[in-house]
């Protein structure tokens, strides 16, 4: 098996703007699907990491700079994800 480079062999969650593992610690493994043979290790998300994304979602919605942006400022945004 042949594992792109760039492909980390551990993924966590990025929350607040930071990488960070499951509260829990759980993780699962990523297989490839010819081989079955796993190359990353993922977080596994959980409800505890679900409330802290949400919460981080809300906060910077609300207190992060798109609210203030200019529409023309947010399309540009959307547009390029």
């Amino acid at each position: 098996m042949t594992v792109p480079r760039h492909l980390p062999a551990k993924l966590e969650h990025f929350i607040g703007g930071e990488h960070t593992p499951s509260t829990d610690g759980a993780t699962f493994e990523v297989a490839d699907p010819v081989t079955n043979q796993p190359y990353a290790a993922v977080a596994a998300g959980g409800a505890r990491d679900i409330d802290r994304a949400v919460t981080a979602a809300s906060a910077a919605f609300t207190d992060g700079p798109w609210p203030r942006l200019p529409a023309r400022d947010r399309a540009r945004v959307l547009t390029r994800i």
